[in-house]
């Protein structure tokens, strides 16, 4: 017998007590019935079946990843017996665990007798607050490809296998959006998820977090903010497509340590240095360090390479020059990039009312490592570790680790301002290839706290009028001595000048403001354009490498 734990449809809560009996409520709203199904645990019942899975699962995880290349039906008995577990699943077990032979797959689903029972490891399992699917964490097996990790906060990220029961979502990718990642380069068509993997149990903010968005992903009416009402229906809904949005908690030994997500391809950061150094796969961990070969590459930061008269003056030591990545050459993808992460960005902020007067959530540790990439051109914002409820509040929060301070915004942790202001720091980083755009100088030496401050405190300031933006153009003036470069690019250094604002009278523009500016009409006007123009260039960077003679890793 093979076992595996299915969690409960979107707004059901379910509970499997230590009897084995199930207790079940839901609203679900069904549109379409089709079918009369027979046994169950060896007795007759008459039974609904749903023949739109769309009001089944959740709806707001974006696909991956284009199936193309899964033409074959190779799979067709695992897909039959797939089948079969989820129309128990759909007949009243919701969570709980299905037992099945594997060797008898024969295609008929309702021939099929099928049982429950609970996990070996947890006799009990209740889904959580807010209607979020729960997972035991023995069923997802071994977790030994790791392809993340957390610094020194001590989570990871690794690749886990999906249980058949799951892989009959590949068959209408489109009508589920949220199939699993397939692995095709092996031959084996495996479905894969991440999981990260915390220390210890997730916190009280995340938790919030992501009780919030699961309760949006069902109702629209839940998403939308008295006192922010920016966004339509349709562009909340595609502004929601660019947050990695859990699939379920996973437990272990009764406490959440645990996400399952959808699985990109890479980092954003990881793909622009594989594009550098084609020999590095672009969905290696995080932490690998890169040798910026392909770019000029100054192992100091206090000199100006293109200045050979001597060295820069000590405001210049704050600046680097150190490319970590290739810059992406093209600006309307870098607008098109940077449209995608302010959508999920706008929506995090305002679009996500909890409580008592929040609107949102802040995310507050906003860099490349946590922006995802699908290879369909879909650009995601992951790890809500640091989530904090928006406007401030005054209470407690359970910090458990801070961004580094070449990161932090002058303006304190905790704001949108601080979300606005690292979204202007990946403008130029996607812009120049140096990240971090500050040194470490940036900290005193007795640790008291970043020297990034207000322009009130007179120690020394960092602003995009005072001295970010000449450094920036030094860099653009480093690429392309002939300007055109820098020209190029000035709608997108208008956006970082009303980022990176840290002087009297001026404050950083919020996001959902932000998204008013003249260069993203045109994505506002059509959302599939950020998303081709993306793809287009992952394309071409695929055409390139093989006109090269090189063989990008994830291309083969």
């Amino acid at each position: 017998m093979q076992s595996y734990w299915s969690y409960p449809s979107a707004k059901q809560e379910c509970t499997i007590e230590s009897d084995r009996g199930i207790s079940c409520a839901t609203d679900c709203k069904v549109s379409a019935l089709l079918g009369v199904m027979e046994a169950v645990d060896g007795g007759p019942a008459a039974q609904p079946w749903y023949s739109d899975l769309q009001n089944l699962f959740p709806t707001l995880n974006k696909p991956l990843v284009e199936d193309d290349d899964d033409d074959n039906d190779d799979d067709d008995d695992s897909d039959s017996v797939a089948y079969a577990a989820l129309e128990h699943f759909l007949k009243g077990s919701a969570c709980g665990c299905i037992d099945y032979p594997s060797s008898k797959t024969d295609g008929a689903a309702n021939d099929r007798t099928l049982d429950d029972s609970s996990p070996p490891s947890a006799a009990t399992t209740e889904c959580s607050e807010g209607g979020v699917p729960c997972l035991e964490e023995d069923v997802l097996g071994d977790l030994g490809a790791i392809i993340g990790y957390g610094g020194d906060r001590g989570s990871f990220v690794c690749r886990v296998p999906l249980p058949p029961l799951l892989r009959m979502w590949k068959k209408d990718p489109n009508a589920l959006r949220a199939p699993a990642y397939l692995d095709t380069q092996n031959g084996l068509g495996q479905l894969y998820k991440a999981y990260k993997k915390y220390p210890t149990h997730i916190s009280e903010e995340e938790m919030s977090f992501v009780s919030t968005v699961y309760r949006c992903s069902q109702s629209s009416e839940h998403c939308q903010s008295s006192s922010n009402p920016f966004l339509s229906t349709e562009e909340a809904h595609y502004a929601a497509l660019h947050l990695v949005l859990p699939d379920a908690i996973v437990v272990a030994h009764g406490e959440q340590v645990g996400l399952l997500m959808p699985l990109y391809n890479s980092s954003l950061k990881e793909y622009l240095q594989s594009l550098a150094n084609p020999t590095m796969s672009a969905c290696g961990a995080s932490s690998t360090p890169f040798p910026a070969t392909a770019w000029r590459h100054s192992s100091t930061c206090t000199e100006d390479p293109s200045n050979h008269a001597g060295p820069v003056t000590s405001q210049g030591d704050t600046f680097r020059f150190t490319t970590a990545y290739r810059p992406v050459d093209s600006i309307p993808v870098v607008s098109a990039i940077v449209f995608q992460i302010l959508e999920a960005v706008a929506y995090l902020n305002h679009r996500l009312p909890h409580g008592k007067g929040f609107t949102g959530y802040t995310h507050n540790d906003l860099h490349l490592d946590n922006i995802l990439l699908s290879y369909d051109g879909h650009v995601a914002l992951c790890d809500f570790e640091l989530v904090a409820s928006t406007p401030a509040t005054s209470r407690t929060i359970d910090i458990r680790r801070l961004p580094p301070s070449s990161r932090q915004s002058p303006h304190g942790l905790f704001s949108e301002t601080a979300d606005t202001w690292a979204f202007g720091l990946i403008i130029v980083n996607l812009l120049t290839g140096v990240d971090p755009l500050f040194t470490s100088d940036i900290v005193n030496d007795f640790s008291d706290g970043p020297l990034l401050s207000r322009w009130d405190q007179k120690t020394r300031v960092l602003d995009w009028e005072a001295n970010i933006k000449a450094h920036v153009e030094r860099l653009l003036l480093r690429q392309d001595s002939t300007g055109k470069r820098l020209e190029d690019a000035r709608s997108l250094l208008e956006l970082c000048s009303k980022c990176l604002v840290n002087r009297e009278g001026a404050e950083p523009l919020r996001a959902v403001v932000l998204l008013e500016e003249k260069i993203f009409r045109p994505y506002r006007r059509d959302f599939t354009l950020a998303t081709s123009t993306v793809k287009a260039w992952i394309n071409n960077a695929q055409d390139d490498t093989h006109a090269d003679g090189r063989a990008h890793p994830q291309f083969e």
